[in-house]
């Protein structure tokens, strides 16, 4: 018994070894915000977030199988939406892109949020710096070999979405270099 356990862990040992999972990249391609309507008095915020991100398997011989996905929007670290992501899979070495439209409606912000985001959107060059969080369930696995469902979160850090200088835009876009390359962690 404790014979086949031992020879059974070493089997899987050697196989995590040589097969050696890295961790899917993943980054915000693009990024849009439409419907924006901040009530700082009332620390109210509506808006419809648009984005597309990019998965990468960097693997050369296994294959992601992604599950229970989701993306969170936050600002000042506050949770502003959350949005599902359809299951997939992926091939070694391939890159997919999923879209994700996360909904806010009248969603109660904190007074200190709610000042700092009007603040920022209303100073400087009128952007704001949102974060998005990717979680997900996957497996890494290659024809009957397949490793234990494990969680995978991205932190997207520093998204910064253009409304214009001073104005009062209700829209606005992905600035500065893109992709947004995100820190992936298991």
């Amino acid at each position: 018994m404790i014979a086949s356990f031992l020879v059974l862990f070493v089997f899987n040992l050697v196989l995590w070894l040589v097969l050696r999972p890295n961790l899917p990249e993943i980054a915000v391609s693009w990024a849009a915000v439409s419907g924006f309507n901040l009530t700082a008095a009332a620390q109210r915020l509506s808006a419809d977030f648009n984005l597309s991100l990019t998965f990468h398997n960097p693997n050369d011989k296994l294959g992601i199988d992604y599950d229970e996905i989701g993306v969170t929007v936050l600002y000042d670290s506050e949770i502003i939406s959350y949005a599902p992501i359809p299951p997939f899979y992926q091939e070694n070495g391939s890159t997919t892109a999923a879209g994700a439209r996360l909904v806010s409606a009248s969603e109660h912000l904190s007074s200190d949020a709610a000042k700092a985001m009007d603040w920022d959107r209303s100073h400087g060059d009128g952007a704001l710096n949102f974060v998005f969080r990717v979680f997900a369930w996957v497996k890494f696995g290659s024809g009957a070999w397949w490793t234990r469902r494990d969680a995978v979160m991205a932190h997207c850090k520093d998204v910064r979405i253009g409304f214009g200088n001073g104005t009062v835009a209700a829209a606005g876009d992905l600035v500065g270099p893109s992709p947004k390359n995100c820190l992936v962690l298991m």
